[in-house]
């Protein structure tokens, strides 16, 4: 399978965006996590629910936005969050780069690349893959906010692959 673009996952409670709104919901990082695989699972088999896309939708989110997920995405044209997991109007918070990293490039790509030398399989695969898994942990790992957040249960950060061929997001093993 040939992977040439990836989506970091970075999977939040909706109350850390929104205290008062929707707590009688539990949205939960596992539901929203949830969510998005079924709307991965709509885009692979082209049956699509467009949710969120109507008049009041729109009208709802002039107030402001209380998405559920945020998505660091490489900014690959091809691989429109939105489309991708079947989400609509105000429901991710997508953050797009180049090379789907968090600081410079080469010196963030590099490792990944000679961390996969020798491995058997796609050699971009491969660095792809590592390269979301050091992204992943960067992130995680990242002070004093993103880390606190971590622990406390209050964030979930989740590294995944898309694959163009197929159009599957296949999600990496979470690693503590």
């Amino acid at each position: 399978m040939k992977f040439a673009s990836a989506i970091v996952a970075t999977l939040t409670l909706l109350i850390l965006f929104s205290p008062a709104q929707n707590i009688e919901e539990k949205i939960t990082a596992d539901s929203v996590l949830a969510e998005l695989k079924s709307g991965n699972g709509h885009h692979v088999a082209h049956r699509y629910q467009h949710p969120h896309e109507s008049l009041d939708r729109r009208r709802q989110l002039v107030s402001g936005q209380h998405p559920h997920a945020e998505i660091l995405s490489c900014s690959d044209s091809r691989v429109p969050p939105e489309i991708v997991f079947d989400e609509g109007l105000g429901d991710l918070f997508i953050v797009r780069v180049a090379g789907n990293v968090v600081t410079d490039t080469v010196s963030l790509i590099k490792p990944a690349v000679e961390k996969t030398r020798g491995m058997s399989g796609d050699p971009v695969g491969n660095a792809v893959r590592m390269n979301v898994e050091m992204v992943v942990k960067q992130l995680r790992t990242s002070t004093p906010i993103l880390s606190e957040l971590v622990a406390h249960g209050q964030l979930r950060i989740v590294g995944a692959v898309y694959s163009i061929e197929t159009g599957s997001v296949t999600w990496l093993p979470e690693v503590s």
